[in-house]
Parts: structure tokens; sequence; C-alpha cells
């Protein structure tokens, strides 16, 4: 499969000689909402109380265990653990039986019956736990989400870069708006290149090519949407079904990570490396000047990694509101 990334003439030719293409911090961006998702919430009280209490309990639990360890001299840490863990309301019967079999042997004294009251006073204060920690989320999660929005909103968006490609090769408004009015050029690259697969891990979210999807409404980034693997694609990859004519594959890189950087009057540009080998054709633009054509066809000759790159031209259909792609002999 292939992507396509419609260019001015200028960036075009610029791209021809030196094999880098921009990555586009959001803030440059023509839509001011990209990146940008609400989140006035992103950790709401239900939800984190929830995930509270279907985390695993060992924490607690090694915490408890360690301030009831003076008041059992008998047990060694390890074995107050085990009783505390079979106290909890999430504890298997077979715990709790060899944790009794335990205390029979180390502490004689302590019976069934205080084993009993242990656990109901666990049981009964359990639900206290969930409220305080409700209490504390009430008073603090305002202060925290208020934070996370500025850096959904500020801080990751400035740091981020994003190499926008086309699905269509054929597009006239892709044309319009990003081929300079049809003087520029459609570069078509292989998708299965190692220049647009740089996942670093399996669970890196950044560099390699993933479809936009369109929506009517903005989608809200909260941890419901982090939990189910949602959460990049909300801040990352959904915008408004006004642009969905783009048909746009994106690859989101980090600005610090870029291959080369150069200076320019709007400050530092940040580019990634995508080679001839990477070119599958260049399409010139129906209004594309004779020079242009000369001057790409130049470039490509000069450079013998560059033999298998088609150059095509557009021009338009005579019956339909359509453009048609001839090839041009190299």
């Amino acid at each position: 499969m292939t992507v396509c990334k419609y260019m001015s003439a200028h960036w075009g030719l610029d791209y021809l000689k030196n094999w880098h293409l921009k990555i586009t911090p959001p803030a440059e961006f023509n839509d001011p909402f990209e990146l940008r998702p609400p989140a006035p919430a992103v950790y709401r009280v239900e939800d984190t109380v929830k995930s509270v209490r279907s985390l695993d309990i060992n924490s607690l639990a090694a915490d408890l265990a360690k301030r009831m360890e003076p008041q059992f001299p008998a047990l060694n840490s390890v074995q107050v653990l085990q009783f505390v863990e079979s106290l909890m309301p999430s504890a298997a019967p077979e715990a709790k039986s060899r944790v009794r079999k335990m205390l029979r042997k180390k502490m004689p004294k302590f019976t069934a019956t205080h084993y009993l009251v242990a656990e109901r006073r666990m049981h009964a204060g359990w639900p206290k736990i969930f409220a305080d920690v409700q209490t504390v989320l009430n008073h603090s999660l305002p202060a925290i989400n208020a934070v996370m929005q500025k850096k959904i909103t500020e801080h990751f968006p400035a740091i981020l870069g994003v190499l926008c490609f086309s699905r269509h090769s054929n597009q006239p408004l892709m044309w319009s708006h990003y081929g300079e009015s049809h003087r520029g050029f459609v570069f078509e690259f292989d998708e299965a290149h190692p220049s647009l697969k740089r996942r670093r891990t399996d669970k890196d979210e950044f560099g390699f090519l993933r479809d936009v999807s369109y929506s009517e409404k903005r989608p809200e980034l909260n941890m419901e949407a982090i939990d189910r693997d949602q959460g990049f694609q909300v801040f990352a990859l959904t915008k408004s079904l006004h642009w969905s004519y783009e048909e746009e594959a994106r690859l989101v890189w980090p600005l610090e990570s870029a291959d080369k950087r150069v200076e320019a009057p709007s400050g530092d540009v940040a580019l990634l490396s995508i080679p001839p080998s990477a070119l599958v054709s260049v399409t010139l633009g129906c209004k594309a000047t004779p020079q242009q054509e000369l001057e790409v066809l130049r470039l490509l000759s000069e450079q013998s990694l560059c033999a298998h790159i088609r150059v095509r031209r557009a021009r338009m259909h005579d019956t339909e509101f359509s453009l048609v792609y001839d090839a041009i002999e190299r």
C-alpha cells in the first residue's frame, strides 16, 4: 500500500534535493483543534474509586502488615503479611485455612474466635477505606485535572510533530489546499518502508502510520478512553468530519528525536529522513510549469537510487470534474 503527500513546488523540489520531510508541530496546523481534545475531567471520582477497588491489594496489605508486625512477635514478616492478606475480603478460602493452621502452630492462644473478630474488623473497615479515598479525590481531583488539561492542550502538542499523508492519490481539493493550487506535486510513498516504520517498542504510540478517524463531535479524553486503549486515538487521531476528504494517515513523532533540524526565520524546523527508496512516484500538478517538470526529471536522473521512481503529470479530464495522470518518459 502507498500513502501520498501533496506539496508546493518549492518544498517538493527541496525534498528531491535533501530527502527530508518536515514534522509539523500542531500549533502550525490550519486546524486549531489538532491534538487538543477536550479534557475537563481526565480523572473522575467514580472511575478512580472503581480503579482503586480493582487494584491488586498487595501494596495495601504489605503496608498494613508492616505496621502490625510489632503486635505479632511470634510471626516473621512473611507470616504477618500472609495473615493480613487472609483477612481481606477477596482472600480465597484455602488461603484462610492455611493461615489458621499456621496461627494455631505459632500462636496457640490466638483462637478461631480471635481470627473471626479480626476478619470482621477488616471487612467492616473496608468500606471506610474507599469512603476516605472518595473524600480525598473529591478535594484533589479538580486540581489534578486542571494540571492534566494544561499538559494535554499545551505541553504535549509543543513537543510532538506530525507527518501527514493522504490515502487518496488524486483528490482535487487536496491539490488545491496543499498542492499549491495544482502548481505543486504529489509524492507517493511505500507505506512499508522502514522510514515510515519507526516504532521503538510494541507499546510505542509514535513512529508508524495510522489512519485518522473523523467525527461530528470532539471526543473527550479521560481515563475511560485510556483504559480502552483509545487515549491516543482521541488525542492525536480524531478530526472533524469537515476534513474527511483528506483520508489522512499520519505519523506522530517527538520533535526532539527528529533526524535533522534546520534553522528557519520562524524557528528550528524538525525533519525526518525519507530516502529515495521510499518514494514510488512523483506527479506534477496540472498547473506546474515546464521548467518545474525539467527540474524534477533532472534531479531524479542525477541520482542513481531514483531509477525506480515514476513521474506523471496531471491534466483536466475532457468531460468530468476530475484529473487524469499521464506518464512522463524519463
